[in-house]
């Protein structure tokens, strides 16, 4: 029916043999309004942001062929330099991580300025300032670095900040939903701006920790620039629908049964007087404490079980916990991400669509700059 209503729309120019000459009208097809504005109710906008299978049906003839004219003609290479930028930030902060975990190197073996405690090791008290007065030789390098990474977080907010005042908050708010991707990387550069104050009040605990949030987010916005690539782009889209249906369910069928057993065997250690010292205190920490060991070993939980009043009741609660949790939960959850990958990969259009949905936002800012 679409394919239909677009040829009644075309306008024949002339036919010769079996060579034909139209033209079609682009209003309420192409998703560019007159004033440079996106038209979210075009045609193309909503078939590449549709996400059933008949929105893919769609993706053929002249919808096609329209957006690889705009990809050929000018998005390709925006797209190829902002790659090539990201790559260098990126490579750049990886290169400051691991300078800076040479530089506690040095701080632990040389300036003996840590303290060891049981299970890690950290700065010492006299020397919290040690970020901010570096006394290893690479200091220059180091800060010569984080200065150019700190330039790159400025311009990449001031760049989406000018899309936000380009498209309005609505439209922008829409394309972020779209690509939760890119809402983690602005939540990396904010990370990394806040460590400018930290590393003046020398506080290096929140600094060691806005570098590590900083780091992992950014490695998200690979999966927003990866759908410009054919051969990665479908499994770009399973990623994100992984995370945005099976995890999400997964997640909360885990807690119900997290929260519940957590109970159980924090009146099996608490109140039957287990010689285990440290887990299940309180109501709240069972609940952690029983995550934690679902995760590990479950040996020594269940040895420390067996010290306990309740320990018949407990063998039973630990042996529908092992079948529960451990083996239907995760194998269930392997399960699903199976069929998502199954039902994605057999949509053979489905790259089509991640490709022009960053080519559609892209030519919409683009001419809205323009004007």
């Amino acid at each position: 029916m679409f394919q239909f209503i677009l040829e009644k729309l075309r306008h024949l120019w002339f036919i010769y043999a079996d060579i034909a000459c139209g033209s079609y009208p682009l209003a309420t097809i192409d998703t560019i309004n007159e004033d440079g504005t996106t038209d979210t109710t075009s045609a193309i906008y909503l078939v590449v942001n549709g996400e059933t299978e008949e929105h893919l049906e769609l993706l053929e003839g002249f919808v096609v062929d329209l957006l690889n004219k705009k990809w050929n003609s000018y998005i390709r290479l925006k797209f190829y330099f902002e790659m090539l930028f990201f790559t260098i930030y990126f490579g750049l902060s990886i290169a400051v991580l691991i300078m800076k975990r040479l530089y506690f190197d040095y701080l632990n073996t040389e300036a003996n300025c840590t303290d060891v405690t049981a299970n890690y090791t950290i700065l010492s008290e006299r020397c919290k300032c040690a970020y901010l007065e570096a006394t290893d030789s690479n200091r220059f390098i180091r800060l010569t670095i984080e200065i150019i990474l700190l330039i790159y977080s400025i311009l990449y907010l001031v760049k989406f900040c000018y899309e936000l005042y380009i498209q309005k908050i609505h439209l922008y708010t829409q394309t972020l939903l779209f690509n939760p991707s890119k809402v983690i990387f602005i939540l990396s550069l904010i990370s990394y701006l806040l460590i400018v104050p930290l590393r003046f009040t020398c506080n290096h605990v929140g600094e060691d920790y806005l570098v590590v949030i900083s780091i992992i987010f950014k490695s998200g916005y690979i999966l927003y620039l990866g759908r410009g690539f054919r051969v990665i782009t479908t499994f770009v889209y399973i990623i994100h629908r992984v995370i945005k249906t099976n995890f999400f369910r997964f997640v909360i069928i885990f807690i119900v049964f997290v929260i519940g057993f957590s109970q159980a065997f924090y009146v099996i250690y608490e109140f039957g007087q287990s010689s285990q010292i440290g887990l299940y205190d309180s109501p709240l920490e069972a609940i952690f404490d029983l995550f934690t060991m679902s995760l590990r070993d479950l040996g020594s939980a269940y040895v420390n079980l067996l010290s306990s009043d309740y320990n018949v009741i407990g063998r039973f609660f630990f042996l529908l916990l092992s079948i529960v949790v451990t083996l239907l939960l995760f194998n269930l959850l392997v399960a699903m991400m199976t069929h998502t990958y199954n039902l994605t990969t057999e949509l053979k259009r489905e790259w089509l669509r991640q490709i022009f949905s960053y080519l559609v936002g892209k030519t919409g800012f683009d001419n809205r700059a323009k004007r």
